[in-house]
């Protein structure tokens, strides 16, 4: 049908990315910013405050969305030369 060479079709996988972005990865910085901020500890010792157990289950949550990141962004059109989804 030709659609991924329409300029809506280009806004929207942008939209998608930086929802995904946002909601999926970025969730996580933010989410040991707030920690720190409310205990009043630096953001680079955080993690070090924090169970080990909550630590590699944030790891394990984030892992996954940090390898769909690339295939959606060559699915929207958004990647790198050279990489295929």
């Amino acid at each position: 049908m030709g659609m991924q060479d329409c300029w809506l079709h280009k806004v929207n996988g942008g939209m998608v990315l930086l929802s995904f972005f946002m909601c999926r990865i970025a969730l996580f910085p933010y989410m040991y910013s707030a920690y720190g901020s409310h205990y009043g500890i630096p953001l680079y010792s955080v993690p070090f405050h924090l169970p080990l157990s909550a630590n590699l289950g944030n790891l394990c949550i984030l892992a996954p969305q940090v390898y769909w990141l690339p295939t959606l962004q060559a699915a929207a059109g958004f990647a790198k030369p050279g990489f295929s989804a």
